[in-house]
C-alpha cells in the first residue's frame, strides 16, 4: 500500500499509483476540509486557524460544497 509523504514545504506528496487510481491532475482540488469538518468532527475555527483564513471563510465554503 503505497502511502503519502508531507513535504518540508508542507505540501501533500500523493504517489503516482494512487494519483492514477484516482485519476488526479495537477492543480486539482481535493475535498479535504469538507471531510475533516463532517466525517472527523474538527470545529470551523480550527480548520480555520490551521488555512489561515476566518471561520466564516471556511464556512461558506463547506456551503458551497453542499
Amino acid at each position: 500500500m503505497a502511502g503519502t509523504t508531507i513535504s518540508s514545504k508542507l505540501q501533500v506528496i500523493i504517489p503516482k499509483e494512487v494519483r492514477g487510481k484516482l485519476h488526479l491532475t495537477p492543480r486539482q482540488r481535493l475535498v479535504i476540509v469538507e471531510v475533516a469538518y463532517r466525517r472527523y468532527g474538527y470545529r470551523l475555527r480550527e480548520i480555520a486557524a490551521h488555512l489561515g483564513v476566518q471561520a466564516v471563510t471556511v464556512s461558506r465554503r463547506l456551503k458551497q460544497a453542499e
